[in-house]
């Protein structure tokens, strides 16, 4: 079986008193869509806050791209997996269209000192097409 790009051991995640997720424990390998769903305040964005390094475990492990997601390493990880919030304060005077959301190298890199290339705009819709 392939190595998993996300692999979740037992996670453990509360706010204050309140456990959000218990015993939680899931695999991706490369090439799965997955699908995330459930009812208001299931956890699933805090399962999302897990895998991208923002949400902290009380117990149990996450590895993205075989690499414990840890408080320290966010950085290097958001070099290699692309996150968009569910919600954001957008300034409807600055409009992005889609094709510009997906390039996530906007929100690692300032356009400023590297803006993104033809190869660059390729991967974007490339990704774009999968997802049609």
């Amino acid at each position: 079986m392939p190595e998993p790009i996300i692999n979740i051991e037992n996670a453990v995640v509360s706010y204050r008193e309140d456990e959000v997720l218990h015993g939680i424990s899931l695999q991706i390998i490369s090439g799965e869509f997955v699908g995330i769903i459930g009812p208001n305040g299931a956890g699933k964005t805090t399962l999302l806050t897990i895998v991208n390094g923002l949400g902290k475990l009380v117990s149990g492990s996450v590895q993205v791209l075989g690499k414990p997601v840890t408080n320290n390493d966010r950085h290097e990880l958001r070099k290699q997996v692309g996150y968009v919030a569910q919600a954001a304060n957008i300034d409807p005077r600055m409009p992005m269209s889609v094709r510009e959301v997906a390039d996530d190298r906007a929100l690692r890199y300032s356009r400023f000192i590297s803006p993104p290339g033809k190869k660059d705009w390729n991967i974007v819709d490339e990704a774009l097409e999968m997802s049609a």
